[in-house]
């Protein structure tokens, strides 16, 4: 997985895990008595629904949110940071994160990851 792409979906991933958490814990605390047990249900069928939006469908956005990103920017996005690589040299380093690249071998990188959903076995992120 290229980690632009990934980064996106593990944040939200982990956020909903920490949520997921703190719900768990909130019948151990001493304020029980006052949520109730109908509140308490209501919550934990939102976190549920929170937690099957963020594992299934969320993944399918940052995906098209990358894809939009990359035919804007022509294929040309730094595999390792995302940092958009248009209008810099064609071989050279990315500004941001400084991994090396070459134009046209990130461009066929990030078509084959669009087509395949897994990068090249040549390219490591």
């Amino acid at each position: 997985m290229p980690r632009p792409y990934w980064q996106w979906v593990v944040w939200a991933r982990n956020g909903c895990l920490l949520v997921w958490l703190a719900a768990m814990l909130i019948p151990l605390g001493p304020w029980m008595d006052w949520i109730g047990w109908l509140t308490l249900h209501t919550l934990y069928g939102l976190v549920f629904m929170g937690m099957l939006v963020t594992w299934t469908i969320w993944p399918r956005v940052a995906f098209s949110r990358l894809r939009a990103k990359l035919l804007a920017n022509e294929h040309l996005l730094c595999l390792s940071c995302g940092y958009p690589l248009k209008g810099l040299p064609a071989r050279h380093t990315c500004p941001e994160c400084g991994r090396p690249y070459e134009a046209e071998a990130t461009r066929d990188a990030w078509r084959h990851w669009l087509e395949h959903r897994k990068l090249p076995p040549d390219v490591e992120s």
